[in-house]
C-alpha cells in the first residue's frame, strides 16, 4: 500500500494559471552588506579534485545557513563561525564571530587525503550548535542566552573515526552535519554523512579498463552516521572520537533527515534507500588490459582463453575509452598511470575536432608501462562543440589495484547542438558503445511503462485520457516537465539503531516499517522540502502529474497508519511552472507557500518566485505568484535560506556571497 495516496477531491483540474501579484522591493526586502572578513565562500575543493555526481549535486544544494528561532549561524570563507542576530524593532542585522575554526592545510604530499566538505552547522537549541569544519572535526558551541553579549563556550572537539568493520580505506573522513535532535532528556543525536571509500582488492588484480574505472567512479556510496552526545558535557581540550550508535549506507547524500518523536524513529530521505551493512565487503571484478592498434589509438582486441575441454575462444578486450552523454555534454574517460604528470597530457579542442595525446613517462611501474596511452591527433568529432566551454580533468586516485593507483583522464565536450544525441564520439574509426548510467536506464524504462499504462487506460476510457490544464495545452513539453523533481525514497531507522534479539525490528527498523516489505522501496518525485526553521508537522511536496501535492506526516497516527502520509493540500500546476526555472538552487515550502530561489551566480537571475495555492478544497482557476529580487549583482549567489522568528514576525533570512537579505511579509501575499 502506498504511503502517499492522493486525495482526488484536493486536485483542481480546472486550474488555469498563476496571476502575478506585484510586490514592492522596498516594502519586502532589506539588504545588509557583509563585511569583507565575514563573507561566505563556495570554494571547498581544488578544481582538480574528482567529485562524483552525487557530491557535486549535494554541494550545489548545500544550505550554508543554519537557523533556530531568532538566530542564524554560518561559517565564512575564513573558517569563522558567524552568529547573525536581528534587532526586534529595526530588523538591523548584527554579525559576531563566536569561534574561529582551526584551518587544516592540505598538501600534495597527502594523495590519500579525501576532498573536504563544505562547513556545516546544526542547532539542537537556540544556545547549542554543532559545527563541522569540513575536514572531519566537529565542534560543540554553547552560545550565550542573552543577545549581543556573553562568552561563547566550546564544549568539545570530536573526530569521526571509522570502525574497521566498515571496510573503509581511510581512518577518518570529512562529513556533513544534517541535523541535531534531542531524542530524550539530555541526549542529542546528530546525523552525519560522508563518502564511503572502500578498501581496494589487491589479490593480483589486473589493470582496469576505462569502462571499469568509469563504472566504479559513478557507483559512489555514502555512509550515514548517527552520533550521540550526553549532556552536560565536560569541556576538554583533547579531540575525542564520536560515539556512533548506528550506521547506514546508500548511493546518495541524504536530501533531508528528521527525527519524529511520536514514532521514536529517524527519517532519511534520499534518492536511494539506506541499508544496514555491518559485514559488507567491497566486491570488485578484475578487468583485462587494453591493446594498441597500428594507428596509434587504443582499440578493442581479443585474447585466446583455453577452456576446460581444450577449446580456445576469443575473449574480447574492453574498449579504449568509455563515454556517456547528456543533452548538452559528452564525457570521455581514459585510464592512465597515476604517475602521469599533467605536463604530459595534451588536450585541445576545436569546433569539430578533439586532440588527446599523452606522452609516455619513465616513472611508470614496469608492470603497466606497456599499457597503451591515448593518441588521438585532431580526430574529427561526430558533431560540433563549443571549444571554450569544453574542459578536461585528471584524477590520480580513480582506482587502486595490486600495482598501485590508476588515474582517470576525463574529457568533457560541450555540445553546440543541445539536445542532439550522438551515436558515437568520432566521425570515423572504432565504434565504442555508449556507457549508459543504470539510473538513467531505469528512468527510461519507468517512463515507458508509465506511458504504456496510461495509454491503455485512456483507450479503455474511450481515448479521453487525463488531459492537462488549459495553461499547458499549447506549452506542455513532456521531456522538460518530466525532468522536474528529484526521485526520493524513505528510510526509517529506530532511535536505537539496531535492536538485539528483536526479529520484528531487524536492522533497527521500526516494526511498523519492517512490515511494509517491498513497499519500503516506494519512490516519489520530490518537488520541495520544508523551509528550514519553519514549524509544524513535517511535510513534503510530491509531484502529481503537473501538480504539487503537499503530504504531511501526522504526529499522532492510528496504530496501522504509522507509515502513512496525509494529503493536506495541492499546488496546481506547480511542476509545470517550476519546469521553466533553469537556475533554481533551493525550493522550499511552508504552510501554503512555495519559494523557488535562483542561485543568482550569474549577472542575471537571483530571483525568488513565490507561489500561493488557492484555498484548500476550492476550485478557483487562478493562484497567486510574486517575484522578488534576492541574489545576483553585488549580492552574489544565494548560499543559504531559513526562517527567523523575531518577536511575532516570521522573516526569511537569505545568505548571499556579499549580502544578508531579509524578506518581510511574504507569507501573506
Amino acid at each position: 500500500m502506498s504511503a502517499f495516496t492522493v486525495d482526488r477531491s484536493l486536485l483542481n483540474p480546472k486550474f488555469e494559471g498563476y496571476r502575478l501579484h506585484a510586490l514592492s522591493q522596498d516594502s519586502h526586502v532589506l539588504r545588509f552588506q557583509l563585511p569583507s572578513d565575514h563573507r561566505p565562500s563556495q570554494a571547498a575543493v581544488s578544481g582538480r579534485t574528482f567529485l562524483s555526481f552525487q557530491e557535486v549535486q549535494s554541494r550545489i544544494g548545500h544550505n550554508h545557513l543554519a537557523v533556530k528561532d531568532d538566530r542564524a549561524v554560518y561559517v565564512d570563507g575564513q573558517s569563522n563561525v558567524v552568529l547573525v542576530e536581528l534587532d526586534s524593532s529595526t530588523l538591523q542585522s548584527t554579525l559576531r564571530t563566536v569561534y574561529s575554526l582551526p584551518q587544516s592545510i592540505q598538501t600534495s604530499s597527502s594523495p590519500d587525503e579525501p576532498p573536504r566538505e563544505y562547513p556545516s552547522v546544526a542547532f539542537s537549541s537556540t544556545s547549542t550548535c554543532f559545527v563541522s569544519d569540513g575536514h572531519g572535526y566537529l565542534y560543540i558551541l554553547q552560545l550565550p542566552e542573552e543577545r549581543g553579549t556573553g562568552r561563547v563556550e566550546v564544549l568539545g572537539f570530536y573526530q569521526l573515526e571509522i570502525p574497521d568493520r566498515f571496510q573503509s580505506s581511510i581512518r577518518t573522513s570529512p562529513f556533513k552535519i544534517h541535523s541535531a535532535s534531542e531524542v530524550s532528556p539530555n541526549i542529542i543525536v546528530c546525523i552525519l554523512s560522508s563518502r564511503y571509500r572502500p578498501v581496494s582488492i589487491e589479490n593480483g588484480e589486473a589493470a582496469p579498463s576505462a569502462s571499469t574505472l568509469l563504472e566504479r567512479r559513478t557507483q559512489a556510496q555514502f555512509d550515514v552516521w548517527a552520533v550521540r552526545f550526553t549532556f552536560p558535557l565536560v569541556p576538554t581540550d583533547t579531540v575525542q572520537p564520536l560515539d556512533i550508535i548506528w550506521h547506514r549506507r546508500g548511493e546518495d547524500v541524504p536530501i533531508l533527515t528528521s527525527y519524529d518523536q511520536s514514532r521514536q524513529a529517524f527519517l532519511l530521505l534520499g534518492s536511494s534507500s539506506y541499508r544496514d551493512v555491518p559485514d559488507e565487503k567491497p566486491a570488485e571484478t578484475p578487468a583485462e588490459p587494453e591493446a594498441q592498434t597500428d594507428g596509434g589509438a587504443a582499440a578493442p582486441a581479443s585474447t585466446d582463453v583455453e577452456m576446460a575441454d581444450g577449446d580456445v575462444i576469443d575473449k574480447p578486450k574492453p574498449p579504449p575509452y568509455s563515454w556517456t552523454q547528456t543533452p548538452d555534454t559528452v564525457s570521455l574517460a581514459f585510464p592512465l598511470p597515476t604517475t602521469t604528470p599533467t605536463s604530459s597530457i595534451k588536450v585541445s579542442f576545436s569546433p569539430r575536432s578533439l586532440s588527446v595525446l599523452v606522452l609516455p613517462t619513465s616513472t611508470s611501474p614496469p608492470s603497466i608501462s606497456t599499457i597503451p596511452l591515448p593518441r588521438y591527433p585532431a580526430k574529427t568529432l561526430w558533431g560540433p562543440i563549443n571549444p571554450t566551454q569544453s574542459l578536461w580533468t585528471f584524477d590520480r586516485e580513480a582506482d587502486r589495484t595490486a600495482d598501485g593507483f590508476w588515474g582517470l583522464l576525463t574529457v568533457h565536450l560541450d555540445k553546440k547542438d543541445v539536445g542532439t544525441r550522438w551515436p558515437q564520439v568520432f566521425e570515423s574509426g572504432e565504434d565504442v558503445p555508449e556507457t549508459m548510467d543504470p539510473s538513467e536506464l531505469a528512468g527510461i524504462l519507468e517512463s515507458l511503462e508509465k506511458f504504456t499504462a496510461e495509454t491503455s487506460k485512456d483507450q479503455a476510457q474511450g481515448g479521453l485520457g487525463r488531459g492537462v490544464p488549459s495553461l499547458a495545452k499549447d506549452e506542455y513539453d513532456e521531456e522538460v516537465d518530466d525532468s522536474v523533481g528529484r526521485e526520493a525514497v524513505l528510510t526509517w531507522v529506530d532511535t536505537r539503531g539496531s535492536v538485539q534479539g528483536d526479529a520484528e525490528a531487524r536492522y533497527g527498523e521500526p516494526e511498523w516499517w519492517a512490515r511494509r516489505g517491498k513497499d519500503k522501496e516506494e519512490r516519489v518525485s520530490l518537488l520541495s522540502t520544508p523551509l528550514p526553521g519553519s514549524s509544524g508537522e513535517l511535510s513534503l511536496v510530491v509531484k502529481e502529474h503537473l501538480d504539487g501535492a503537499v503530504f504531511e506526516l501526522p504526529s499522532s497516527p492510528s496504530n496501522d497508519e504509522w507509515a502513512k502520509w496525509r494529503h493536506a493540500t495541492t499546488f496546481p500546476a506547480l511542476s509545470f511552472v517550476l519546469a521553466s526555472k533553469r537556475d533554481t538552487r533551493f525550493t522550499y515550502h511552508t504552510g501554503e507557500l512555495v519559494m523557488a530561489f535562483e542561485s543568482g551566480s550569474q549577472t542575471f537571475g537571483g530571483n525568488v518566485y513565490l507561489y500561493r495555492a488557492p484555498p484548500k478544497g476550492s476550485k478557483e482557476k487562478e493562484g497567486v505568484q510574486s517575484v522578488l529580487k534576492v541574489g545576483g549583482g553585488e549580492a552574489g549567489a544565494v548560499l543559504g535560506v531559513g526562517v527567523l522568528t523575531v518577536g511575532q514576525r516570521m522573516l526569511v533570512c537569505c545568505l548571499c556571497e556579499g549580502e544578508i537579505i531579509i524578506l518581510m511579509n511574504v507569507f501573506e501575499l
